[in-house]
């Protein structure tokens, strides 16, 4: 992440910064929204995911993540979770009208 950092491109600045922002204020919404539909806080090991967002540091380090993780030949993986948790805010807002 490192070296990543020191030597990424404009571009590869502005392109990670979407995927930072989704793992940032997504993930967690949909960390918390499984415990909440299926009453276990740690499914699938996502619990730690839940306090990203508690943490604005976290912000930074999930930049340089995303930077090393595509040059790290993870592009698509990043892209994948990033597109699957563009539609949560949405989902989000249907549970409300189920959830307590």
């Amino acid at each position: 992440m490192t070296e990543a950092l020191a030597h990424a491109s404009d571009t590869e600045w502005e392109e990670s910064r979407a995927s930072a922002a989704a793992f940032f204020l997504r993930l967690p919404v949909f960390t918390r929204a499984v415990a909440a539909m299926t009453g276990r806080e740690n499914l699938a090991g996502l619990g730690g995911h839940a306090a990203l967002d508690s943490e604005p540091l976290m912000a930074v380090l999930l930049i340089a993540f995303v930077l090393g993780a595509r040059r790290a030949g993870w592009s698509e993986n990043v892209e994948d979770l990033t597109d699957s948790l563009a539609r949560w805010p949405a989902l989000v807002g249907e549970m409300k009208q189920v959830l307590p």
